[in-house]
């Protein structure tokens, strides 16, 4: 730049200092410093980003690489693995076990089971020998009234605790939207060995 042009720049800019005032000023101060903070900020996020990126595709590789590979049994109707399924089924005789554990689990969730409807059901083989044992459905009709996080968290205890126990039905009902107690019937399953 020229002596000329330098003078030229300098009154050109003391004449838009004046116009613009002190305020004016400050604003254009502090939105240049705010452009160049926010891109200094961008530039770094992007370039974590990158990074992170490249790790995420690293761990992933490497999970893949070291994950063990799955087989999928395949089903076999030998008598031997049929003997063998039903067996990890219990005995009658486990039924008041089981009884006092969905007692207890209910009792944790604040839910006392007063009264309860009870059915034994034989299940018919379709195919089989004399030998091949058969299951018994216990059927337990229970009435419930609690919060509903307390009866879904029995029902997933219950679940999660005792295998050879399912939920055939669950059933709900609320007096007034306001209540905080609700209604329920929940219909469990246990399955035992009807040796």
């Amino acid at each position: 730049m020229t002596l000329m042009n330098q003078h030229d720049v300098a009154w050109l800019l003391q004449t838009v200092a004046k116009k613009m005032g002190f305020w004016g000023l400050l604003g254009v101060c502090i939105t240049g410093l705010s452009a160049a903070y926010f891109y200094s900020n961008i530039v770094s996020t992007q370039q974590r980003i990158v990074e992170a990126e490249a790790t995420i595709a690293q761990q992933s590789s490497s999970n893949k690489q070291n994950a063990p590979i799955e087989t999928i049994a395949q089903p076999t109707n030998s008598p031997k693995a049929l003997a063998d399924f039903y067996r990890t089924f219990p005995t009658e005789s486990a039924i008041p076990d089981t009884l006092a554990e969905i007692n207890r689990l209910a009792a944790k969730q604040g839910i006392y089971l007063n009264s309860g409807d009870y059915k034994l059901n034989k299940i018919k083989v379709q195919r089989g020998t004399a030998s091949t044992p058969v299951l018994t459905q216990y059927e337990m009709v229970l009435p419930l009234e609690s919060s509903y996080p307390s009866i879904r968290a029995l029902t997933v205890s219950i679940l999660h605790q005792l295998p050879s126990v399912a939920v055939s039905d669950i059933q709900m009902m609320r007096d007034s939207t306001l209540s905080p107690f609700i209604e329920a019937k929940l219909v469990l399953v246990l399955f035992v060995r009807g040796d």
